[in-house]
């Protein structure tokens, strides 16, 4: 697994060729970094709308398979049509099982923005990729700032707009889960790419170090913050000597995520998490600090 690979790709990479489980990559955000994993699992991409299909594949399906039956004496032509042939199959199957799977619960924000309506294909695809392609592991992405959604603090320090739909958008997808029954198989995290100053930048707030993520599940032991937060930010004992007003992390990122692999069954996390053995193991989470069962 090279260094270009992302922490979801690795997991569900791991869970494939090391725990030999049926694992399946969903996003619905395009081909981010955190999706890449060496190839061990593809990747599927959705929208609001359902997977990506070839509108006209039933009408041309008897030609495809005449064409990507033909033997090719190059490797290269061979590679592209089994991959081509695999592409049309997979999104065409996708698509109609997405497209007849139903929503459960009406918790749902009534009038759903594109980040909802993308929660709900979500939910969609969870439900349809238990039924038909029967997972036993998968991952989920969505970006909420891609869609036209800022979380940019410069100028201001209101996010209640982002956090209002954030906020409905979890609600629904948790109460759909649970009317689903899988809410205690789920695991939601919610991150950012970097936190921000405690000192102020025009009306707002500048770029920072240290940052804040939550997760929420059915099996997560909920209700509590983990890690360190500062105590002192003045004087010469303050923890926050970065300048501007930047928090040194506590905690690091791979913390989190080591108790969420060996929750889904990774036995060696390392292989997910290649820098977390820089780190003393009191500084990661395990399974059981994260996870009521």
């Amino acid at each position: 697994m090279g260094s270009e690979d992302g922490v979801l790709g690795r997991l569900m990479a791991d869970l494939t060729s090391g725990a030999k489980f049926k694992s399946a990559l969903y996003s619905m955000s395009g081909n981010k970094l955190v999706m890449r994993g060496g190839g061990r699992t593809e990747v599927d991409f959705l929208s609001a709308g359902g997977a990506a299909r070839f509108a006209s594949y039933t009408d041309v399906k008897a030609g495809v398979d005449n064409f990507t039956a033909f033997k090719s004496g190059s490797a290269l032509a061979e590679q592209f049509l089994g991959a081509f042939d695999a592409s049309l199959r997979s999104t065409n199957a996708i698509g109609e099982n997405i497209e007849k799977a139903q929503l459960e619960s009406d918790a749902w924000p009534a009038s759903p923005d594109t980040f909802v309506s993308q929660l709900q294909m979500i939910a969609k695809a969870i439900k349809s990729d238990i039924a038909d392609r029967k997972s036993e592991r998968a991952g989920f992405y969505v970006d909420q700032s891609s869609r036209g959604l800022t979380w940019d603090s410069h100028g201001s320090m209101d996010i209640s707009g982002g956090l209002n739909i954030l906020d409905g958008g979890v609600g629904g997808l948790m109460a759909e889960l649970k009317a689903q029954g899988v809410w205690d198989n789920v695991t939601i995290v919610v991150v950012s790419e970097f936190g921000r100053t405690l000192t102020g930048n025009a009306q707002g707030t500048d770029h920072g170090w240290g940052g804040n993520y939550w997760m929420g599940g059915g099996a997560v032991r909920g209700g509590r913050v983990l890690g360190k937060f500062p105590e002192q930010f003045t004087g010469e004992d303050a923890e926050v000597l970065l300048g501007r007003g930047r928090v040194l992390p506590s905690t690091p990122f791979d913390a989190m995520w080591r108790g969420i692999a060996q929750w889904m069954g990774v036995q060696n996390t390392s292989n997910v998490l290649p820098n977390s053995p820089r780190f003393p193991p009191e500084q990661l989470f395990s399974a059981s600090d994260l996870f009521a069962s």
